[in-house]
């Protein structure tokens, strides 16, 4: 038979390891580990006026209940802002202003200090119209120091390339996203008119819309392959339109005369 095959002496010591093995196991830490309680991130949005007009100014506040560690804003789908932050404020406030007309998204991902990945997610859907905006629809450079003069002295006095390879540029102030202030911004750069052209620019497809009691920022110069010429003596000119409002002319005429500059601006109200 099968157990007179075994020696007793050698079952003993397998019975003895048997339960010896059966004991540590018996006595092993069966405690569960208490896992960490992290607190979920909570965020509430306070989102001001969405229906817009042109250049009106729209606030979004957020409020947490911990600190916000890292920040995501798209605009359109186009992320504008990507800050991580140490203890970012867990109350803080972003700006935002449109100068095209339409619909608009704005979306926010918030992370939270304590753990990277819970994260807070939220889009605000915003729409924009004219409201008393004005349009810009073309502009007309009259007249400049030297103009038909040499600004290229490679070229010979009768050679059209001596003239003016001529440029302007607007800018306007921005709602700065994440402070309550703003900056200059480009608003338009313009084509270059070579050897001078005709000095007019058709803009009316540039949708440039402006609130009238914004300024706008001009500066025009000679683009040359090496060396740029401001025709504004060296400085950018401030544009206002305010003093219009009641009037509401179809052109307005932006001189210098010091400097011998006009413009023409044809505008819609």
């Amino acid at each position: 038979m099968i157990r007179n095959l075994i020696n007793p002496k050698k079952m003993k010591k397998i019975i003895t390891l048997l339960t010896f093995f059966l004991l540590i196991s018996c006595s092993s830490d069966d405690t569960e580990e208490t896992p960490t309680n992290i607190q979920d991130l909570n965020v509430t949005f306070t989102v001001g006026n969405t229906d817009l007009v042109i250049d009106e100014k729209l606030t979004i506040t957020l409020q947490s209940n911990k600190s916000m560690h890292h920040i995501q804003i798209f605009i359109d789908g186009v992320r504008v802002i990507d800050q991580v932050f140490s203890g970012f404020n867990a109350n803080s406030s972003f700006y935002f202003d449109y100068d095209t007309l339409g619909s608009k998204t704005i979306k926010f991902k918030v992370w939270s200090d304590e753990n990277e990945a819970q994260v807070v997610e939220k889009t605000v859907n915003v729409s924009v119209t004219r409201g008393n905006a004005i349009k810009i629809t073309k502009a007309q450079i009259i007249s400049f120091t030297n103009i038909d003069g040499t600004w290229d002295s490679e070229y010979a006095d009768t050679d059209i390339n001596r003239l003016a390879d001529v440029l302007f540029a607007l800018e306007k102030r921005v709602t700065r996203i994440y402070e309550d202030g703003s900056y200059f911004s480009n608003f338009l750069i313009s084509t270059v008119k070579e050897n001078q052209g005709d000095l007019t620019w058709d803009l009316s497809s540039e949708n440039l819309f402006l609130n009238p009691n914004k300024i706008l920022r001009l500066n025009v110069a000679d683009i040359d392959t090496d060396f740029n010429q401001s025709l504004l003596d060296g400085f950018t000119r401030d544009i206002s339109f305010s003093e219009y409002i009641e009037t509401q002319p179809s052109t307005i005429t932006v001189s210098y005369p010091s400097i011998h500059f006009e413009m023409i601006l044809d505008i819609e109200w």
